[in-house]
Formats: C-alpha cells, sequence, structure tokens
C-alpha cells in the first residue's frame, strides 16, 4: 500500500464522483476554480485561499451547496479570519450567485451564529430570514460574465 502523489493521483482519479461526494473536497475544488477564474494564485494558506497580485488582496473563499432546514445557506469557520485577508468571497451554488466582500464589512456589520454565517437561500424574496447578513451580502454581489 502505497501513499505517494502518485499513488493518491491514481486513486483520484478513479474514485473522482464518489470523493465529489463529499463537501470538503467540492470546496476545496471551488476554491482552486475560483483562483484559476479570477487570473489569481490559489495558495490555500492559513487566513486565505486565493491572492490576487494586481491589486495585493488576500482573500478568503467559502463556498455552499446546501439549505438548511430553516430555510438558510451557510458558511463555517469565518470568524477566525478577521484580520488574516482583505477580502471574503462567498459562493453560493444553489443559486449560482457569488459575493465579494471586503472583510473588514464583513466583520464590522455581519452577524455571526457562532462559528457561521448565515444568509437567507431565497434572497428574501419570499422570506424575512437573516435580512441583514442577506442585504450584506447584496450590496457586493460580483457580476459573472
Amino acid at each position: 500500500m502505497s501513499f505517494d502523489r502518485k499513488s493518491l493521483k491514481k486513486h483520484l482519479l478513479k474514485y473522482i464522483d464518489e470523493l465529489m461526494d463529499d463537501n470538503k473536497i467540492r470546496a476545496i475544488v471551488a476554491e482552486h476554480k475560483s483562483a484559476i477564474d479570477d487570473g489569481h494564485e490559489y495558495v490555500n494558506t492559513k487566513g486565505y485561499d486565493q491572492y490576487d497580485p494586481k491589486n495585493k488582496k488576500r482573500i478568503e473563499v467559502k463556498y455552499t451547496d446546501y439549505i438548511k432546514p430553516g430555510k438558510e445557506l451557510r458558511v463555517n469557520s469565518l470568524y477566525g479570519k478577521m484580520g488574516k485577508c482583505d477580502q471574503v468571497k462567498f459562493i453560493d451554488a444553489v443559486n449560482g450567485r457569488t459575493f465579494l466582500v471586503p472583510a473588514d464589512v464583513l466583520f464590522k456589520f455581519g452577524v455571526f451564529s457562532g462559528k457561521e454565517f448565515l444568509w437567507s437561500s431565497s434572497y428574501n424574496t419570499r422570506d424575512k430570514v437573516r435580512v441583514s447578513n442577506t442585504q450584506l451580502l447584496l450590496q457586493y454581489e460580483v457580476a459573472h460574465a
């Protein structure tokens, strides 16, 4: 049994569909794709996932593809990024939406539930769930080409 890079790559290719069922794997792939699509460097270091060398910005990427029972979308482990990134990019794979929020704005005005940041999965078109967080994100939505 071997766990060298070559063996792991072979395993990854053989079991890619099964591995993609794991949210952690999808999130890492989304972080990498985000950096490549944006023309940035994928760094996946403590505090941020991509680096924009042109604007000298450290960007933490958060991905979600699951609606919680309360009709909320969520990202986790965000509060520990305070002071370690310049922007936070939210990728909502459920609705195909992306937001790029300045970190200082997010940590000043965002409402956290423990380690979670939650917002409305309908963006308050059908509910009044997490209105302040939802409105905060909507101010920083990124237009897709």
